[in-house]
C-alpha cells in the first residue's frame, strides 16, 4: 500500500456522466499515450484496440502471475521510425570520414584476441599416492 500511494491519481473527468471502463481508458489513452499509461486488464477488446496505439504498455495476469506483453507492431513501427529519422545519411558519414582523414585521426583496428592453449591435467592430481601407516596402539 505504500508504494501505490507514491504515485499520482488522474481524473478522467467523467464523473457527471457514466461510460464504460473502456471507453474511460481510450479516452485518457488518446492517440498517442501523452501521459505514458500502463495499462493492465484482461479486457481483450481492449488489449486488442492498445495494440494499435504506439507505446502502451499491456499488464494482464497468466494465472496467478501478472505478465508484461511484448511491445506492440505499432510500437515497433513507431520506434522504427524514430531510430531512422535520428540517424545520419550516407552523405554525413562519408563527410565524417573524410574529415577524420583529413585531420589525421585514424580508426583503431580490430583487436585480435590470443586463443587459450590446450592445457595438460592438473599437476597435482599426478602426484603418487602417499602410503598411509598405520598405527598399533
Amino acid at each position: 500500500m505504500q508504494i501505490v500511494k507514491q504515485y499520482p491519481i488522474h481524473k478522467c473527468g467523467h464523473e457527471k456522466y457514466s461510460i464504460s471502463g473502456t471507453k474511460c481508458l481510450q479516452s485518457m489513452i488518446g492517440r498517442n499515450n501523452l501521459f505514458r499509461y500502463i495499462i493492465a486488464t484482461q479486457d481483450r477488446d481492449l488489449q486488442d484496440s492498445l495494440r494499435k496505439i504506439p507505446g502502451v504498455p499491456i499488464i494482464y495476469l497468466h494465472g496467478k502471475a501478472p505478465t508484461l506483453e511484448a511491445p506492440s507492431q505499432a510500437s515497433h513501427k513507431y520506434a522504427e521510425n524514430i531510430r531512422k529519422g535520428l540517424g545520419m545519411t550516407e552523405r554525413e558519414k562519408e563527410n565524417i570520414k573524410i574529415l577524420k582523414e583529413a585531420a589525421g585521426i585514424i580508426e583503431k583496428a580490430e583487436v585480435k584476441f590470443k586463443k587459450k592453449k590446450k592445457k595438460g591435467p592438473n599437476p597435482l592430481s599426478c602426484l603418487k599416492k602417499k602410503k598411509k601407516h598405520k598405527q598399533i596402539f
